[in-house]
């Protein structure tokens, strides 16, 4: 009998240990299991996270691309900073001012879709032309283009002179002109467009107004000169302000025009840009000053010839600039 309890205990004691030991593996189960669940489910979160911040990077790359378009880059990085209010005065800019002669009259002659399709064609090859010069679209007004070089240049540098400044506006006017005549010859519109341009060099005020809806301007008496110079000028020609020409006047051929009368201004000496050809500024190695070098020599209508120094055995290594016999500049 004792022998029969005896064994019944260590039975009972074996079955308690066996359902501890099932009980043990079933919580370690469900304990596993609701891990993997919680791996899963992080990983599910971080897979989300992941594609969010994805998004939010593209999305935000989306929005920066947009304000590059409407605002130089520094603006932006000064936006980005936290800077509330932005305004900076700038000592020699050169603005560009151009719009459409007759305008009125073509944009009454075809729908309005025409209208904007023809000036999304003009203006998206002006914004090309304008990367490429370093010239910053500040605004589109109706059929007017607003643009200047050399903003946010502190450093003065060979790229960022008033000098190269104001020759790489007028290489983008002339460049601008080629792409109307462009324009025309292909057939493409139904009527003859025709610009009128004017260029102004001057200090300007450029800043930011607004607080929500902000918007990036120029102010300044040297954006009404340009605007000016715009609007008292001819279609198909380059309006030029006395300032501007002091500055390029070794580089590009100009007729004077004469004295005008400007509206807020007064009388003022201007000139006509008539340069057909486009001598470049290239830099070489320990020569402080920019150097202009043209190939083959070519000449300027009526009024500059560069050549180059190596073509003409010039042993001081500069090249030769011929000015014009006449000094256009009223002395």
């Amino acid at each position: 009998g004792k022998r029969s309890q005896s064994d019944v205990s260590i039975l009972c004691d074996s079955l308690k240990n066996l359902i501890d030991a099932l009980e043990n593996e079933h919580k370690l189960a469900v304990e596993n299991s609701n891990l993997e669940f919680g791996i899963k489910e992080k990983e599910f979160d971080l897979h989300t996270t992941r594609g969010n911040l994805e998004k939010s990077i593209s999305d935000r790359k989306v929005v920066e691309d947009i304000l590059l378009n409407v605002m130089p880059e520094s603006i932006i990085q000064r936006l980005k900073n936290g800077e509330k209010f932005i305004a900076e005065t700038i000592d020699n800019v050169t603005i560009f001012f151009s719009d459409i002669v007759g305008f009125t009259t073509i944009s009454s002659s075809i729908s309005p879709l025409e209208v904007v399709s023809f000036l999304n064609d003009m203006f998206s090859r002006m914004d090309d032309l304008a990367e490429q010069y370093d010239i910053e679209k500040i605004k589109t007004i109706g059929d007017a283009y607003f643009a200047v070089g050399g903003l946010f240049s502190q450093e003065y540098n060979h790229s960022h002179s008033p000098e190269m400044v104001a020759t790489n506006m007028l290489h983008f006017a002339l460049d601008v002109m080629n792409t109307i005549e462009d324009l025309n010859n292909s057939g493409k519109y139904p009527y003859k467009l025709a610009l009128r341009v004017g260029i102004h060099t001057g200090p300007v005020v450029a800043g930011i107004i607004g607080e929500k809806k902000f918007a990036f301007d120029l102010w300044g008496d040297s954006v009404n000169v340009a605007s000016r110079m715009e609007s008292s000028g001819e279609a198909g020609r380059v309006h030029v302000s006395k300032a501007t020409y002091k500055l390029t006047k070794d580089v590009f051929g100009f007729a004077k025009r004469g004295s005008i009368q400007v509206k807020g201004k007064g009388e003022m000496n201007t000139y006509w840009l008539t340069s057909k050809t486009k001598p470049i500024y290239t830099f070489r190695e320990n020569e402080p000053q920019p150097r202009l070098e043209i190939q083959d020599g070519i000449q300027v209508e009526n009024t500059v010839r560069v050549e180059t120094a190596e073509n003409h055995g010039n042993a001081a290594g500069k090249a030769e600039v011929h000015k014009p016999e006449e000094n256009l500049e009223e002395r």
